[in-house]
This record gives C-alpha cells, sequence and structure tokens, in this order.
C-alpha cells in the first residue's frame, strides 16, 4: 500500500471541531490506510512546507467566497496542488460549498440529494424539509437568511461524492469524552489524534432490549421556525400517549435509557441524519423517523420497513406506525436485525471504504 501510492500521500487539513475529531475522522484513524494521511491543522504548512500532491480538506469551511483572505489561500492551494477534495461534514444535505466546486477537483458530503438538481433550487431556511412544513402550514421564513450559493454550470454536479456520516464515531455520547478529545488535541494537536478513545460496539452481540416503549425526548427550541417545526409536531402527536417516553433528563441518565427501550423516534435536527439514529442501532432499538428516500447516505440505515420504520413528515402515521410496531415482536426485531447487521458490516468494510477514497483522490 505505502509504495502504491507514495508519491500521492494525502495531506488531510481540517479545523478542529468535535463533529471533525469524533466522527468525521473516525474511519481515517480506524483504518489499515491511516499511515497513508498526513495530517495537519497548520494552513502555513500546507502553503509552505508540504510537499504532497493531493489535498484533502475534511472539515466545515463555509463562506470561502465571502471571506477575501480564505479565497486567496485557496486559490494558493489551487496553484500547488494537483488534486484538491472537501469534505464538508456539516450536519445538512444542503452544501454551503458550491461556491468553491468550479476550483476543487471533488466534494464529499455525508448525504447527498438522491435528484442532484436539487442543489439549483433555493429552500426556505436552506432546507428542503423547511421549504415543505413552510408550504404544508403556512409558515414564515426566518428573517435574513442568506440562501446558500447555488451552481453556474451543472456539470460540476458530477463532483459531488459521498464519504459517510456520522454512524462512524464515539458512540454513546459523552461530556467526559467530548472533554478528553479536547484534552488530548489541545495538549499533543494532530499527533495526537490515535489517543482518541474508541470502542468496538459489535463485539457482545446485538442488544435485547426489553422495554416496549418508543423513546422521543427531543426538544425543538434553539432550531428555528422551520428548521425545528417537525420536532415540534412529532410532540404534539403524542403528548399524553403513554407508549413514548419524553421530556428531558440528564445526558447520564438518558444513555441508561436507551440501553432498553424497544424504539426511538429520530426527528430531522440541523440535518436528517442524528446521533439518535445510532443510539438506536447499538442499543438494539428500533429507529422510527421520517421518511429519507430524498437522500443518498453512507452507512444507509434508512431502508423503509428493512432497517428503519419511516412515517410521514407531518407524522400523521406516527402513533398508528408505533403501536404497530410495539405490538408485532418479529416485526420488530427483524427491523432492527437488519439495521444492526447493516451498521456492523460497514464498520467491517472500513478499510475499503477509506481505500475507495484513496484511489479516487490518487488517480
Amino acid at each position: 500500500m505505502k509504495s502504491e501510492f507514495s508519491k500521492n500521500i494525502i495531506t488531510l487539513f481540517f479545523l478542529p471541531k468535535r463533529l471533525s475529531l469524533m466522527y468525521s475522522l473516525y474511519p481515517i484513524l480506524n483504518s489499515k490506510y491511516a499511515n497513508c494521511f498526513k495530517i495537519t491543522s497548520d494552513m502555513d504548512f500546507l502553503l509552505q512546507k508540504d510537499r504532497n500532491e493531493v489535498l484533502f480538506i475534511v472539515g466545515w469551511q463555509n463562506n470561502w467566497s465571502k471571506s477575501k483572505e480564505k479565497f486567496e489561500k485557496l486559490l494558493k492551494l489551487r496553484e500547488k496542488y494537483r488534486k484538491i477534495a472537501f469534505f464538508e461534514d456539516n450536519a445538512s444535505s444542503e452544501s454551503e460549498l458550491l461556491e468553491i466546486l468550479p476550483i476543487v477537483d471533488l466534494l464529499y458530503k455525508r448525504t447527498v440529494y438522491v435528484d442532484k438538481l436539487n442543489y439549483q433550487r433555493v429552500f426556505s431556511d436552506n432546507r428542503i424539509f423547511s421549504e415543505y412544513y413552510r408550504d404544508k402550514f403556512n409558515l414564515v421564513p426566518s428573517e435574513n437568511k442568506i440562501p446558500y450559493p447555488r451552481l453556474k454550470n451543472l456539470e460540476d454536479l458530477k463532483k459531488l461524492r459521498i464519504a459517510w456520516n456520522i454512524g462512524f464515531g464515539t458512540y454513546p455520547l459523552s461530556d467526559n469524552k467530548n472533554k478528553i478529545t479536547s484534552t488530548i488535541y489541545k495538549y499533543f494537536g494532530t499527533r495526537g489524534l490515535r489517543l482518541i478513545p474508541y470502542k468496538n460496539y459489535f463485539k457482545n452481540g446485538l442488544p435485547h432490549p426489553t422495554n416496549n416503549k418508543c423513546q422521543a425526548r427531543f426538544d425543538f427550541k434553539g432550531y428555528g421556525n422551520l428548521v425545528g417545526f417537525q420536532r415540534k409536531i412529532l410532540q404534539e402527536q403524542i403528548i399524553g400517549n403513554v407508549k413514548f417516553l419524553t421530556g428531558k433528563i440528564p445526558l447520564n441518565e438518558y444513555n441508561r435509557e436507551i440501553l432498553n427501550v424497544k424504539a426511538m423516534l429520530s426527528p430531522f435536527g440541523w440535518g436528517e441524519v442524528c446521533f439518535r439514529d445510532f443510539e438506536a442501532i447499538f442499543n438494539g432499538a428500533v429507529l422510527v423517523k421520517p421518511d429519507m428516500s430524498h437522500l443518498e447516505t453512507y452507512p444507509n440505515i434508512f431502508k423503509n420497513n428493512h432497517t428503519y420504520l419511516s412515517i410521514n413528515w407531518d407524522g400523521t402515521d406516527l402513533t398508528e406506525k408505533v403501536d404497530f410496531l410495539l405490538s408485532n415482536n418479529s416485526f420488530a426485531n427483524e427491523l432492527r436485525t437488519n439495521a444492526w447487521n447493516e451498521l456492523n458490516e460497514a464498520y467491517q468494510n472500513i478499510d475499503q471504504k477509506v481505500f475507495q477514497i484513496i484511489k479516487e483522490l490518487s488517480s
């Protein structure tokens, strides 16, 4: 492997945020090809000292064209590197980086629209689901929300790729893990990234929860009128329904609870794919979620009536479907087993996924 890519070892640059450190980098740091990546967060090193030919930028680098300094640095990087690729690891299926697609070679994302022409549409609050709620419920979009950039040349859509979503990462969510990761990076920089603690979730087999409830502890405040509206109407559907566990509890209590519930309701957040999706699967629960058929992603745990139970975006079928799920053990076991196997297979194939990206970047 080293000899095959010795002339094209990939330099990886990212902004050190939690999503990048604990999720985006997980496959790279846990693959046998980790040494093919020279990891740095030093832009001056890239511009002045690096001698590699391929640059893979991981992290949410928004507003490149709005910042003259950022854009000038990007142009300098373009002159230096034979190939430049971005991994835009923000939550949304939308993109804030379409404006730089003409300059870079590839743009990887966590999720990509099935219909790529959606990247030419301008959505209210920059979300396809926000547009849906605006139209269906006559809602008012947020004021002064700047639309994401659109492409001038549709040919550039061919540069879009799927990397991986937050299915790869550190679970369960933990304040202590966040602090440990931040401390490691603070004192050891990129050299300490391989010290970040990861867990083998699959060594003990599929869990068997016994609490015949659907956990639905999420909030809608802080997301804005449109982005958070789905969460609001789903909560309204289940008020007083004893089959759902609702309300806010401390994180450590939350993590104990999800070890034993048979289902978890996971609405969209800032994006469609959420931590709750994978918390459900790792703990053997059935994922209940608004329909995801408009997206492509990896690992793909969003196969309706196979790996998850989809509901309408307006939530009108939520209680009916959850009632059926909780009263049909064979159906529930089929869904949770399929989801577990899908995610387990993706973890077993981390090497192949990383190699696929290395091969594409180095070609």
